[in-house]
């Protein structure tokens, strides 16, 4: 039995994927030849995703739409991976330009999609929602490729609330990946993730992370709790607390919070330094010259050495 489009046009019976999209190679599977696709794109009856991929219907689809399009536009043995795989597993909490897919061979170009040559074992691959993607533990080994420790600690902190992150199977695909330059970068990740770091929550934390280490200051700890209370940055040895502030920071209550909470680290010994994210991205000398000061002012009092 043939299906209607919108437009009257018909299109033979052919299995859609639950999005409702449809394959070149499905639809001459069908019957209809190629001229005859061409047709009903033409009519408006189908639309193109990528190509030789197409829905039955007008207008954007959902990012699993887009993703479930991206994946059969790759063709056999694509899989969703590094960040859009950290996004499906509610992983990874920032917004993304593009779609990543792994393949195991060399493939044209897809627009929107970046493209990962790799060879996948099938205990790093799983499908979730009905998307066939690398596992938590095989996502985490091929973003520390790109990904800096304290941002790759966060896609642990957030895989482990969801009880999606094993260190055993995360060490196991690391074997697995063995040659992978970067292991290491997870490696850091998994040891201050079990430190009790979340890593990199957002934007802001890492423009203020970057903007520290490439000056070659020592790097701070990244949401740990001191006194009972999570802080963006702290080093340990200088007693020194750095808070980035976002917009809720201004609210009232939330700014008697942060003033309760400084007191309590600054009659502990420490010292508190609260900065902007437009501080951070505008005066950035400005905000160097303050965690310099406050770091070389703790060393000073407690003998500790800068490094």
């Amino acid at each position: 039995m043939s299906q209607k489009s919108s437009i009257g046009v018909a299109i033979p019976a052919t299995p859609l994927s639950r999005h409702g999209l449809v394959t070149n190679s499905q639809l001459r599977a069908s019957g209809l030849s190629q001229s005859a696709i061409w047709y009903r794109v033409k009519r408006g009856a189908l639309f193109r995703r990528y190509h030789g991929v197409y829905s039955l219907s007008p207008g954007e689809l959902s990012r699993e739409g887009e993703w479930t399009a991206a994946l059969l536009a790759a063709g056999e043995g694509a899989t969703l991976s590094d960040l859009s795989a950290a996004i499906l597993s509610r992983a990874w909490r920032y917004p993304e330009d593009g779609i990543d897919i792994t393949l195991p061979r060399r493939h044209v170009p897809i627009p929107g999609v970046r493209l990962h040559q790799r060879r996948l074992d099938p205990l790093d691959v799983c499908v979730r929602d009905g998307i066939r993607v690398t596992t938590v533990a095989r996502t985490c080994v091929d973003l520390s490729d790109t990904l800096m420790p304290e941002e790759l600690t966060n896609v642990i902190h957030e895989a482990a609330f969801r009880n999606r992150f094993d260190v055993k199977a995360t060490r196991r695909a690391m074997a697995r990946a063995n040659g992978r330059r970067k292991l290491a970068v997870l490696e850091q990740a998994i040891d201050d993730w079990l430190a009790g770091s979340a890593g990199l929550k957002n934007r802001k934390e890492r423009d203020f992370l970057v903007l520290v280490t490439d000056a070659g200051l020592p790097r701070p700890r990244t949401n740990c709790d001191v006194l009972g209370n999570e802080v963006d940055f702290h080093w340990p040895a200088q007693r020194l607390v750095v808070e980035v502030d976002g917009g809720h920071h201004s609210r009232p209550p939330t700014q008697l919070d942060d003033r309760r909470r400084d007191r309590a680290l600054e009659a502990a010994g420490w010292t508190v330094l609260r900065f902007r994210p437009k501080e951070v991205e505008h005066r950035r000398e400005r905000v160097l010259a303050a965690v310099e000061r406050a770091l070389a002012r703790q060393q000073h009092l407690s003998g500790v050495s800068p490094s």
